[in-house]
């Protein structure tokens, strides 16, 4: 921030995290977890390393410099591990690009020795933006929290026969929105659980779902024998109605 300035800051920070995430969507499996900060991060990186060639080389330069680089390369290596779950390294290798991009453009529009970059009022654009559309994106799951929680509550204990078509129907929404970050956090395990009580119960819906989920590989190993075996009951069932 001290380089370029809480504006230009700001911007690189939701540019990267948006390339990221578009990486992460292109190129990462639909099982695999990603949080759009991680290539935000990563940008920054990239962003402030391109930038600090302007620097009068020297020792605050170099210092700058050996700071980030290996914090940036082990971010780029394909390595790491965190509890079990592979690091959805797509992420960040969009941040990186993105962060790179951005710091050649300030390198060559900053001309002279300002304090600050040119375009400011473009910077205070994006960022505003950015903040916009992170209200906008945290809207839905707050909109669902009450949702979620009623029917977490509606939840029955596995062995339990439900009352109603409609604990059923509960099961698989809970379902849904653990597989799809509907105001919860995302949790294949737990979408699993649910879909896979509607489907031992005979319901269709949650059958199809359970039989997808092992076609993708999402919070199961991918296997399709399962995934077949869930997805002919479905249609046996649809059928029979």
């Amino acid at each position: 921030e001290s380089l370029v300035g809480t504006a230009w800051f700001f911007s690189i920070f939701f540019l990267g995290g948006l390339t990221g995430s578009v990486f992460s969507m292109a190129f990462s499996p639909a099982s695999q977890v990603s949080l759009g900060v991680s290539g935000a991060l990563v940008g920054l990186l990239a962003a402030a390393f391109v930038i600090s060639l302007r620097l009068p080389m020297g020792p605050f330069r170099i210092m700058i410099q050996e700071q980030m680089l290996p914090v940036l390369i082990g971010c780029l290596i394909p390595h790491s591990y965190s509890q079990g779950s592979p690091t959805n390294f797509n992420s960040h290798f969009g941040g990186a690009f993105c962060g790179a991009l951005l710091g050649l453009f300030l390198f060559e529009e900053w001309k002279g020795f300002t304090l600050a970059p040119r375009f400011k009022g473009g910077a205070i654009f994006i960022s505003f933006m950015g903040l916009v559309l992170f209200i906008a994106a945290a809207i839905v799951p707050a909109r669902n929290f009450g949702e979620a929680r009623r029917l977490i509550k509606a939840g029955i204990p596995a062995g339990k026969i439900p009352g109603s078509e409609k604990d059923v129907e509960a099961w698989n929404r809970l379902g849904f929105m653990f597989q799809n970050a509907h105001g919860v956090l995302r949790n294949y395990a737990e979408a699993i659980k649910w879909y896979r009580r509607s489907a031992e119960f005979g319901d269709a819906t949650g059958q199809k779902n359970l039989g997808l989920m092992y076609e993708k590989g999402q919070g199961v190993p991918r296997s399709k024998a399962e995934a077949e075996k869930w997805l002919k009951k479905s249609a046996v069932k649809r059928r029979a109605q």
